[in-house]
């Protein structure tokens, strides 16, 4: 249910079309086929990525594991690069 509700972003009939299409694609609802259904990385994969960013290995974020989310790899990345530069540039107006 909470795949659903994740993926229809309030609107309820998203909710509802995502909700058939998993059922007529599975013949079983559950949060796996939701978000294969429609095409959203889990929130989870995500958030095991971005940890991976913020702890610098960004390697590891662009693993094998993840390779089926190259546009969230991008941005986390270009995030990453940000914080990065942010920091650096505090850095240099602390000297």
């Amino acid at each position: 249910m909470e795949a659903i509700i994740f993926t229809a972003q309030g609107d309820m009939r998203q909710a509802l079309n995502n909700l058939q299409s998993t059922y007529n694609g599975f013949n079983h609802v559950n949060a796996e086929n939701v978000f294969k259904v429609c095409d959203e990385p889990h929130p989870l994969i995500v958030k095991d990525m971005l940890d991976d960013c913020i702890k610098g290995d960004v390697s590891k974020a662009c693993s094998v594991k993840y390779k089926c989310l190259k546009i969230v790899i991008y941005v986390l990345i270009q995030i990453y690069i940000y914080y990065i530069r942010s920091i650096y540039l505090q850095v240099i107006f602390i000297i």
